[in-house]
């Protein structure tokens, strides 16, 4: 049985290209990630959020071709809602996600194994606690926190409901 994953997110206002690119250069290969031509986004229609989504067929599919042709896409319109799930080059970190939400933030979030292996007893929370810190820090975060397979947020009203639970833990 797969073990499941720590997803720790930051919520920044800094929807730009470069703080994108400053995370995605730090946490993935950004040469082997690129190449994106078999997905698909699937971006959120306006007015909708994902718990009122009753099919994936309400989505608006748009192929991603390539990771810079999806951030163009998320940084065009401020409403474009959608996430990207791209594979780390660090050790400790499986994945790091980009979500761009529909109130025209940006996500930024990483996956780890809940344990150190798949034998050990020794959870990895210390560790998703300094990815928090850093991440929130080093990409200007208003607002941060990890859980156990954690969907990001589509807005800010979402990101701060997900955040109260987490602390209440």
């Amino acid at each position: 049985m797969a073990q499941p994953y720590i997803d720790i997110y930051t919520l920044t206002n800094n929807r730009d290209k470069k703080t994108i690119e400053s995370f995605l250069s730090h946490f993935t290969d950004r040469e082997a990630i690129e190449d994106q031509k078999e997905g698909e986004l699937m971006i959120l229609p306006d007015g909708k959020n994902r718990k009122n989504i009753n099919s994936d067929d309400e989505y608006v599919w748009t192929k991603a071709i390539s990771v810079t042709n999806s951030i163009n896409i998320g940084l065009a319109n401020p409403k474009n809602c959608f996430t990207m799930y791209l594979n780390s080059n660090k050790q400790d970190i499986d994945l790091a996600i980009l979500t761009f939400t529909q109130d025209g933030k940006l996500i930024l979030g990483l996956s780890i194994f809940e344990y150190q292996d798949d034998e050990s007893t020794i959870d990895n929370y210390k560790l998703a606690e300094t990815l928090r810190r850093k991440i929130e820090k080093d990409y200007f975060g208003v607002h941060s926190y990890y859980g156990l397979e954690a969907s990001p947020a589509d807005n800010l009203e979402e990101f701060l409901a997900q955040m109260i639970i987490w602390k209440s833990n």
